[in-house]
This record gives structure tokens, C-alpha cells and sequence, in this order.
């Protein structure tokens, strides 16, 4: 996979169960995901070191429709050892197969005696899916695609629309309250 992104001139990041690491601190996004993550990234030369402590290679660009591309190129390249899917515009996430959203929803569900029949989900991406099939109710951000709004059993506003407090007003709150 780390060969694949640098064939392609994409900037790769590796996460580990306590850390991200990059080969470039001033590659594309590093700034923005170290605010996201509240902690900036190990800078190593290569990844080869840490490599079998991966739990997550994410593809970095700016360039959003040739990492759309490169999404379906990954997905039949990897399909028989990795899932290959963009969490955002910008990130191609690769995750072992069975590493998903949906396998964090089971987990929590069985660590916290929460059926997941009374959990609710929302995402935006393709990467939310898993997640939307093992929830009792699942609710698509406006800004999502078409494919993943499919997979929902709502659709809300966009998240510069407020998207988040508009589905927990119209389709969460009545379903506690009533």
C-alpha cells in the first residue's frame, strides 16, 4: 500500500494503536490532523520500522477527483487484504478487511450492554457505512453521496447546515421524548 501511494505521489501516514507517523511534516493535511488529533505526527524517514504496527495507511491529496480514482483503483488492487475507502475528500483510509466502523459500533455495543439496535449513527462518508448496517437507526449528513445516503434510513442537513443538531432534533429527540 505504502508503495502503491508513493508510486502515485501521494502522501502516506501510518497509524498505530498510539500514534501517526509521516515522512513529511509539511505535507498536505499534517496541520489540519494535528489539530484534529490533538497531537502532531512522529517524523520518520521510512515506515518500514513500524509497518507491521499499522492499524490504519491513509492516502493524503488535495487533489480530490484523482483520489476519488485512485479509491476504485485501491478497492480492486487490495480487495483481497485490505478495505480502501476515502474518510473525507482528502483521506483514502486503508484498514485490514473486517476493520471497520461497524466492527467499533459492535465493540462498544457489547463493552458498554447497549444493544445496537438502539444506537444511532450519523457519517457522511463511504467509510460510515459499515457502521449504518449495524445500528438501529442511521442517519446520512446532507453532504454525503448519493451512494451513502442509500445506505441510511435518513438523510439530515449538510454539516455547514448544522446537520448534526438538525437529525438530533427532527429524528432522535421525538423517538426519546415520545
Amino acid at each position: 500500500i505504502i508503495a502503491f501511494l508513493d508510486a502515485q505521489k501521494i502522501g502516506a501516514w501510518l497509524f498505530t494503536g498510539t500514534e501517526w507517523l509521516t515522512c513529511d511534516p509539511n505535507g498536505t493535511y499534517v496541520v489540519r490532523e494535528t489539530r484534529t488529533v490533538q497531537q502532531g505526527p512522529r517524523i520518520v524517514a521510512n515506515f518500514d520500522a513500524v509497518i507491521d504496527q499499522a492499524g490504519k495507511i491513509v492516502g493524503v491529496s488535495d487533489d480530490f477527483g484523482r483520489l476519488e480514482a485512485l479509491e476504485k483503483q485501491a478497492q480492486v488492487q487490495f480487495a483481497a487484504r485490505a478495505m480502501a475507502v476515502r474518510s473525507q475528500s482528502y483521506y483514502l483510509d486503508f484498514v485490514a478487511l473486517g476493520v471497520d466502523k461497524g466492527l467499533a459500533v459492535r465493540e462498544l455495543s457489547k463493552m458498554m450492554g447497549i444493544p445496537s439496535s438502539q444506537i444511532v449513527s450519523l457519517g457522511d462518508m463511504e467509510n460510515d457505512v459499515s457502521m449504518f448496517r449495524q445500528v438501529g437507526f442511521s442517519i446520512a449528513m446532507g453532504n454525503a453521496s448519493d451512494a451513502v445516503k442509500s445506505q441510511a434510513c435518513e438523510a439530515t442537513l449538510t454539516n455547514d447546515d448544522d446537520g448534526f443538531a438538525a437529525a438530533v432534533e427532527k429524528f432522535i429527540l421525538p423517538r426519546v421524548s415520545g
